[in-house]
Formats: C-alpha cells, structure tokens, sequence
C-alpha cells in the first residue's frame, strides 16, 4: 500500500511538474514535442500525448546528451570551418561569421579563396597544400569537407560548422541561379544546365527528369543537380548503395560539431550560439537575409518524383538525418532553457527588423599571396579531375 502511495505521489508530481514547464512555454509563444515545434494553436492533445510519453522521455534525455552535446567554451571560439554549402542560405551565415570575425579584429587568422570562391581545390575534396594563407585558422568559403586532411592543417580545437536545406527546395534555387549565361571561368558558371537544356528553354521539372536520365560524374559539374549538399560535404555524390549512404552520414554526424538546418534557422542559430560562446548580437541576421524558403513547383507526376530521388537520394537521408539530430540536440540542450534563448533571439530579430543586412556583399577580399598563383595550374588541373573542368562533353 505505501509503495503503491509512493508511486502514485511521483506520478501526480510529474504531472504536475509538466503541466507547469508546459504553461512557461505556452507563455513562451510556443509548445513542444518530442520532435518539432508546434505554434500555439495546435491541437490541445499534443498536450496529453505529451504527458503519457514524459516518464520515457526524461529516461530517453540522459542518452540523448552523451550522443550530442558537443565542445563546451568558455571564451569566443577564434578556430573553425563553415563549410560552406551551396543554396542552402549559407551566404547568409557566411555574412554572420564575418561579422564576428571583424568585431574581435581575428580578419587575419580567415583563410582566403583561390580561385574566388573556392578553398582547398574545390571541386576536389579539400588539400591543405591548395589552401591560401597557409597560417589562416578559419575558413568561410566553398570547401569539399574532408574530416582528415582538415585536422591535419587546422588546430585540434577547430570547430566544424555547416548548414543544410529541404532538397526540393535547394534543387529549385540551383536551377534559378545557374540557369544563366555559360561563364567560361573556374566555377563555369551555367554547367550543367548548359550540357542538359541544350538551348532549349526548360522548366525546373523538365529540367528535372531530363538531368536524371543525362547527369553522371562525366559531365563537368553534375553534381550541381546530383546530390548538390553531399557532394559539398566530402560524399560521392553517385552512390546508391543504402548501407554505404547512411555510414557516410553517420560518419560526418561524428565529424562536424554542427549542422544547422536552413527551414530551423532560428533554432539553429541559439545552438550555434552556444558551440561558439557568441553574444545575442553576434548571431542577429538582419532583415533581407534571411528568407522562407519553401518549394514552389510541386511534382506533377510520379515520374517527376522518381526523377527527384534519383538525382537526390543522398540528399534526403541525408536531410532526414540531421533534422533529426538537430531536435535530439535541442532535447540535449534542455528545452525549457531553449526556449527561453529561442525568444531571446527572436526578440532581437524583432528589434532589427528595418535593418536590412548586405554586409557579405561588402566583405573585404584580399589578394592570395604571390607564391599561390603558382599553384593555379595545379589547382586547375585537380578541379578538372574532379568533375570541375570549364567544358561542353
């Protein structure tokens, strides 16, 4: 009888406890679950679902922080890498970093593109002997993530940051964006669309099932429409294999100490803020940059849907993972305080809502050392070699 007091006294406890967090976060202009945020009009029985899940929870939270809490600091982080993914937002981010970077004067210490806005022989995966300004600690450009050869020319306590964005949405961006005038220069602006269009005028789901049937690793910049995010982040962008996808996955989930998810941009950045040890006003992205994304073409066949799972298959677990893992670090985090720093941020976005943000339109480039040029016909040659030659097959 007493054991069965007991028990049932912890129990109402729990409730009770849970009841209170939920009425602060309501407060808070949000409710949570165990995987998303849900504004406050959602329906009342996330509540009871919730209440019913929260014994599990709470055991489930102490596994959750030994996976993914990651380098705690005690000081403004002055070494790290964002490698930097291409129509995800990362320009954006990029905008963020070298904010930071010119507030603590660390200009210096940033790794330089060559050629402009590639590091480390960018299509190629990263070499630390094509990397410009040999001493730099920290790096904002187009990168092809290698884990490896990047601890080999960056500090131990560097800090790997990137971001991604909802497939469908990025492939769209790429075809607004390269759909242009062939450029005949190191980032052949245009490809592969030139190769693939032909001179036809396309829409992006012509487009679409057109590439899937043209788009391999012989075609200079495929990988613009073929696993574009993977690809940046050091994976074959041609594997099929299911197995062999989510090992590469899991390796990078071991690699890189943060994936911000473009459509969470807002709690991504409280946890980038965090990993960082940055102020609330190091991590405000000013009005005009910062945008709803969302897919504007739906697909209009199954065969338009094959086509996107073809040419994407890595980039969708790929994104399945990491929004995953984002939440997973969220509950890591605590989401009580969470939400607390979730409104803090919010709050300031509010107060700068009529700044309009253009400073990585400004950002000063230096010129690359003499002793770089040098190497351009080397970097030219490994660009070539790994599907980043400037020609029509």
């Amino acid at each position: 009888m007493r054991r069965h007091c007991s028990v049932k006294i912890m129990f109402n406890r729990l409730i009770c406890a849970f009841v209170a967090s939920s009425c602060t976060l309501y407060f808070l202009s949000f409710q949570l679950d165990s995987n998303k945020f849900v504004p406050n009009n959602a329906k009342i029985e996330l509540l009871y679902k919730n209440i019913q899940t929260a014994v599990a929870e709470s055991n489930k939270s102490q596994q959750v922080s030994s996976l993914y809490q990651k380098k705690k600091c005690n000081a403004s982080v002055s070494n790290f890498v964002f490698v930097k993914t291409h129509k995800t937002a990362s320009t954006t981010i990029f905008s963020l970093f070298y904010n930071y970077i010119l507030r603590h004067k660390w200009h210096h210490k940033l790794v330089t593109p060559f050629p402009d806005p590639f590091v480390g022989g960018y299509p190629g995966k990263f070499r630390c002997d094509f990397r410009n300004s040999i001493n730099g600690t920290m790096s904002l450009w187009h990168t092809r993530f290698d884990a490896d050869e990047m601890r080999r020319c960056y500090p131990p306590e560097t800090r790997y940051v990137t971001i991604i964005r909802e497939p469908w949405a990025a492939f769209q961006s790429g075809y607004n964006y390269y759909a242009k005038t062939f450029e005949n220069k190191p980032n052949c602006f245009g490809m592969p669309i030139v190769y693939v269009n032909r001179g036809q005028n396309l829409t992006v789901n012509e487009f679409l099932i057109k590439s899937s049937k043209l788009l391999n690793d012989s075609v200079p910049w495929y990988f613009r429409f073929r696993n574009y995010q993977s690809h940046d982040l050091g994976i074959d962008a041609m594997l099929t294999d299911k197995k062999d996808i989510q090992i590469q996955i899991q390796k990078l989930d071991n690699e890189l100490d943060l994936v911000m998810v473009n459509e969470y941009m807002d709690e991504s950045l409280v946890l980038l803020k965090d990993m960082m040890c940055m102020s609330l006003s190091e991590v405000r992205i000013p009005r005009g940059t910062k945008k709803l994304h969302t897919s504007e073409f739906p697909f209009r066949s199954d065969e338009e849907m094959n086509a996107f799972q073809t040419l994407n298959n890595i980039d969708i677990a790929l994104y399945e993972h990491f929004n995953q893992t984002l939440w997973k670090r969220i509950d890591a985090y605590g989401r009580k305080k969470f939400a607390e720093d979730l409104q803090q941020i919010r709050g300031i976005f509010r107060m700068e809502r009529e700044t309009k943000g253009d400073e990585d339109k400004e950002h000063q480039k230096q010129q690359p050392e003499n002793s770089v040029w040098s190497k351009w016909r080397a970097i030219k040659l490994y660009m070539e070699q790994n599907s980043g030659g400037c020609f029509i097959p």
